[in-house]
């Protein structure tokens, strides 16, 4: 028998998953199939709404058990066969996850693939409360983990469906205490709420369903509650993972390093726009100072001002090149002029420090030159694609724009793949005299000379009685501008 072909495959936080998502508007065939599981030939094969109402919100991840198929290698891929076949009576889930990876049936606002767009995320039949609005089917994405076979494959598969799970709560922007099971609702729907939600995860109730079977390991509710909390301990460890940025597979962190150099910024824009000021040319270097100074990547804020500024051609943008604005900051409505700036250095300096309101909530090592850091959430949009509200889990983020992040990472690509000629490269020049360095950085070199950290090659003095002949590269300029912004010059040796 052929494999069933997935329609897309992708990897969710280690985890290989192979998208056949159920297509909207699919029927029931067969009279006999749809007849036992309650429907008629012809009646919807899936509930086609979304989530929570129709807002498409996750609200809790669902664990659930089913058994292994004997003599199987992809389980989930048999399942979604199943499905596909009609042979699940009324069941649909999200996922089915074994030892060798998973299968999606139905959307989940993953946004990891084109069937799946953020938000998108549908009710599926998995906890036996029906159209219930607070119920399990209607508010909660389904997980069935396959176990039942040796315990190399169950470990296997419950570590799968652990990452599977942590990456869901935290794509949705939830807690470890929305994973809950099946048999919580089993709970909710007879009326049994606890104060201990775990407990009421691993209530049994008589005649009732008993789920997940394999993770709780026993009929003893004990037992079943220590294997619980196992179970989820494993979890929230992927979870604090990736709310740590520590292992987030598919999304780029803002803070970091660039990996742009100055060259490629000054040879994409001018590429992109022939007539670009040489104003511009000259402050591309800003963007990855400023951006060391504060751990941001500059090369992520230079594509941004690209998006923003129309390849600083202006074009049907908000700010002008006068304004020193180059994000649009300060713009929040249709004909709002924006924030200006005195110099381009602290214009670029704002927007790094706006980026980083977003991506951390470490200090800021220098003084804020951004009149809006104090209205954002610190740390909310940690990653490029959550810079756009419609696909921020909070909902937070710089622009209302739909893939406003994936805009922004498509230059930043573009500029990675520019190649720097050698007239871009401008920043192998030596500086001598610190009145030719640039502005950015004479307070710095100043504080450094007359504090003893630095001096001349020779006895060369300048119009002020200081050296003329430093023999500085941009390079050693900028590492000095970043570790003064971090304040290791405040004293002398």
């Amino acid at each position: 028998m052929a494999k069933l072909p997935p329609n897309a495959t992708y990897t969710m936080n280690g985890v290989t998953i192979h998208e056949k998502i159920i297509p909207d508007g699919t029927r029931w065939k067969d009279a006999a199939k749809a007849a036992k599981a309650g429907f008629s030939a012809g009646s919807l094969y899936k509930k086609q709404q979304k989530l929570s109402g129709g807002t498409g919100k996750v609200q809790s991840v669902t664990v659930h058990n089913t058994n292994d198929l004997a003599n199987v290698y992809d389980d989930g891929e048999q399942y979604t066969r199943a499905t596909y076949n009609e042979n699940m009576n009324s069941s649909r889930v999200h996922f089915y996850i074994d030892d060798t990876g998973a299968w999606q049936n139905l959307k989940a606002g993953t946004g990891l693939c084109a069937a799946d767009p953020v938000g998108s995320a549908e009710v599926s039949w998995h906890s036996g409360d029906g159209a219930t609005a607070t119920g399990g089917n209607m508010t909660s994405l389904s997980l069935e983990i396959i176990m039942g076979e040796t315990a190399e494959h169950d470990q296997a598969a419950k570590d799968n469906g652990a990452r599977i799970a942590a990456w869901l709560l935290w794509k949705h922007g939830l807690s470890i205490n929305d994973l809950v099971t099946h048999t919580y609702w089993v709970n909710k729907s007879a009326g049994k709420t606890f104060t201990d939600r775990d407990v009421q995860c691993c209530n049994p109730i008589k005649g009732k369903k008993w789920c997940p079977t394999y993770i709780f390991g026993s009929n003893n509710s004990a037992v079943a509650l220590k294997n619980w909390k196992a179970f989820k301990q494993l979890v929230k460890g992927y979870l604090d993972g990736l709310q740590a940025g520590s292992s987030v597979e598919g999304y780029t962190t803002i803070t970091g390093t660039a990996k742009a150099t100055v060259g490629q910024l000054r040879a994409y824009i001018k590429a992109k726009n022939p007539n670009v000021p040489k104003s511009v040319l000259d402050m591309a270097s800003l963007y990855l100072t400023e951006g060391a100074a504060e751990g941001i990547r500059g090369d992520v804020a230079f594509a941004q001002s690209c998006l923003e500024t129309g390849n600083f051609a202006f074009a049907g943008s908000a700010v002008t090149l006068d304004q020193n604005n180059f994000c649009g900051m300060g713009v929040t409505a249709n004909g709002m002029k924006g924030n200006s700036f005195p110099t381009p250095e602290m214009g670029i300096r704002a927007q790094i420090q706006h980026l980083k309101a977003y991506a951390n909530a470490d200090p800021l090592k220098g003084g804020c030159a951004d009149p809006r850091f104090q209205y954002v959430e610190r740390g909310s949009a940690p990653y490029v694609e959550w810079l756009g509200q419609k696909e921020n889990p909070k909902g937070k983020g710089w622009a209302t724009g739909a893939g406003y992040g994936e805009k922004i990472l498509s230059i930043l690509k573009a500029i990675l793949a520019t190649k720097a000629d050698a007239e871009s490269e401008v920043e192998e020049m030596r500086y001598n005299k610190i009145a030719d360095m640039p502005a950015y950085a004479q307070p710095t070199i100043i504080k450094m000379v007359d504090g003893g950290f630095i001096g001349g090659a020779g006895t060369a003095k300048d119009e002020n009685n200081r050296p003329a002949d430093l023999d500085l590269s941009i390079d050693m300029i900028r590492v000095f501008v970043t570790n003064d912004r971090a304040g290791l010059y405040d004293k002398k040796p």
